[in-house]
């Protein structure tokens, strides 16, 4: 059996022994508890102070702290991960990593490993919150592994984006600066496309606009919870009608679509840095 990964285990070793990260992982819970208490509090407000709550308001808290750890991943995840390596470019210890001789794909799959593990203990951490959920009503353990699937797919991804950034810049602000920007557009862009994209080519997607959003979402995660919560109410989890061309198929649901995109463009990005590191000669030989 092989070792560990000697980039996983040097990233969390130095990672888990500093107080900042202790620091961070509790004010990332505190943010999402107190956003989910004020919604447990207006929830309660609005049955005029009785203590019964019905499904919804489950489901109203529980969307909740879904959407803002989503939030919290969606900024953790790219920040740690862009200054992986483009940090060790500034503390000018790369040359040393380089020099153990590992193979760019270990020091790839080290630093993206060593980030997607913190997004992990985060969520993990999340769940007693989540469990909370059951207590009110609504919210069944199927919904939430589903959630637990988006989420941490999303964070794969966006972790995989800011290690490719890392490999491309010399400093660790840039490399944050160029995967902030290049996840705020995909969670920006994308539904201005699916907004003006009917409109530019009326003749291509006229009979399946729904179907070309829904495809064109699948890599946004929070499109992606709303259509799932929507494919919850009509009991279609796992399988979707699309219409394409005035043909009606079968095919997977959003979510499950959402992490075949996610987990494939993580494959990409990883590869390309991977490409990055790996020496012109090396590349030559290969």
């Amino acid at each position: 059996m092989r070792d560990i990964n000697p980039v996983l285990l040097r990233e969390l070793r130095g990672r888990l022994r500093t107080p900042r990260s202790y620091w961070l992982l509790c004010g990332a819970l505190f943010l999402v508890s107190s956003i989910s208490l004020l919604i447990y509090s207006a929830e309660y407000a609005s049955m005029n102070g009785q203590p019964t709550f019905n499904g919804s308001s489950g489901h109203t808290v529980f969307l909740s702290l879904v959407v803002t750890a989503l939030v919290v991943v969606t900024a953790i995840a790219p920040i740690m991960a862009a200054g992986s390596i483009s940090g060790e470019r500034e503390r000018q210890t790369f040359d040393l990593i380089v020099l153990t001789q590992l193979r760019p794909i270990d020091i790839v799959l080290g630093k993206t490993a060593a980030t997607f593990a913190y997004c992990l203990l985060f969520v993990t951490a999340l769940t007693p919150f989540m469990a909370i959920t059951f207590l009110i009503g609504g919210v069944d353990v199927g919904e939430l592994a589903m959630m637990y699937i988006v989420i941490m797919s999303t964070a794969l991804l966006y972790t995989c984006i800011g290690v490719y950034w890392s490999t491309r810049t010399q400093t660790a602000i840039t490399a944050t600066g160029y995967a902030l920007a290049t996840i705020l557009g995909m969670l920006l862009v994308l539904p201005v496309l699916v907004l003006v994209l009917p409109e530019v080519l009326p003749g291509w997607i006229a009979d399946s606009t729904t179907t070309w959003r829904q495809l064109m979402l699948a890599i946004h995660p929070f499109a992606t919870i709303i259509f799932t919560q929507d494919a919850i109410r009509t009991s279609t989890v796992w399988t979707n009608q699309y219409t394409i061309f005035g043909v009606t198929i079968a095919g997977p649901a959003m979510w499950v679509m959402s992490v075949a995109v996610s987990w494939f463009w993580s494959c990409v990005c990883s590869i390309l840095s991977i490409r990055r590191l790996t020496p012109p000669t090396s590349k030559g030989a290969s």
